[in-house]
């Protein structure tokens, strides 16, 4: 009778958990004869990429060797049912593995999503064995052939989690940002919906000079199939030594509101944008500051500045400021969501 009590306090348990877990997938595979394992990846603000007590599960193994076991892991490789991330801020990836002892054959594979992920995030992911990738939706599904093996555990799938691609414009140059991003497509298309150019790329980037006056939509795509689209607006060269650039700062306000402003984080060097006294202020540590250009939120650039001294940049308190571009002595970083 114990036994059986504590078998249904650990399935309550479970069921608890997965009742508050939000801004998650849950991830199933079936073999041929309905035997079912799962995993969670949850996006959670406070968690890392290691074993997280209060948002990370670990993975319990069965065993009936009937039963397949789906899960990830932590980076110092300890195995998970539940996994939680912070908020990625650029494309990356993980690896689901699987263990299979016994039974061969046509396994499912299906997709529940649980609560509500950002707009700004898209999923795929992708068969290691046969190079298949698939869009992750609620309740997306989708079949696979499995060999099983009583020793292994194999890296079955590669999970992909998609950022928003973005432009930045500087005169009549722009720059495509897909960051994190190393095999992409990016066909650029003008606002007469001509193709100006079709490129595949292997860095985050591409600069584009000398484009004409007028809008432009990217369409990037991925190699997992992902598709998104950025849009900019070139403006006509006299116009902005006529006008002064007035329009593209538009008014001054007295301070930042600090309830708006979110902070940016870059993963290149410590580099943060922080609240202080009405003002933004770029910090930088163990770099030096080379220039920071600001842009509005059409994608044109408000300011250039220089660092007042090797770590600090304070920014005017411009209304609708939405992308910072730091230039460092270690490379570059674009801080995105200023407002």
């Amino acid at each position: 009778m114990k036994r059986l009590v504590s078998i249904v306090v650990l399935l309550v348990m479970a069921n608890s958990a997965y009742m508050q877990i939000n801004e998650a997938f849950k991830f199933k595979v079936s073999s041929p004869f309905n035997h079912t394992d799962e995993t969670v990846l949850r996006f959670h603000q406070d968690a890392t990429t290691s074993f997280d007590g209060m948002w990370d599960a670990w993975k319990m193994f069965t065993w009936n060797d009937s039963v397949p076991s789906l899960f990830s892991n932590t980076s110092e490789d300890g195995m998970l049912s539940i996994n939680s991330i912070d908020f990625p801020l650029k494309d990356t990836s993980m690896i689901l593995e699987m263990k299979v002892p016994m039974i061969s054959g046509v396994y499912t594979f299906e997709t529940e999503a649980l609560g509500q992920l950002p707009a700004n995030l898209r999923l795929a992911i992708k068969d290691l064995e046969n190079g298949v990738s698939h869009s992750i939706e609620d309740g997306a599904t989708f079949s696979f052939n499995v060999t099983a093996d009583p020793v292994n555990m194999i890296d079955r799938f590669e999970l992909f989690i998609s950022t928003d691609a973005y432009a930045v414009v500087d005169s009549t140059d722009a720059t495509v940002f897909n960051e994190g991003c190393t095999d992409w497509n990016l066909t650029l298309l003008n606002e007469s919906n001509v193709q100006v150019l079709n490129e595949q790329l292997s860095q985050e980037s591409l600069f584009i000079d000398t484009l004409s006056a007028g809008w432009y939509t990217g369409i990037v795509v991925d190699s997992y199939g992902i598709t998104d689209t950025v849009s900019f607006e070139i403006l006509a060269q006299e116009e902005d030594e006529e006008e002064g650039g007035d329009e593209e700062i538009g008014e001054e306000s007295d301070k930042f509101d600090q309830e708006s402003l979110t902070v940016g984080v870059s993963t290149q060097a410590d580099i943060q944008v922080v609240y202080e006294y009405g003002n933004a202020v770029v910090i930088a540590k163990d770099t030096q500051l080379k220039v920071l250009k600001v842009y509005s939120s059409n994608g044109s650039l408000i300011e250039e500045l220089k660092p007042l001294d090797d770590e600090r940049i304070i920014l005017k308190p411009y209304v609708g400021i939405t992308l910072v571009h730091v230039i460092h002595e270690h490379g570059e970083v674009v801080l995105k969501n200023i407002k």
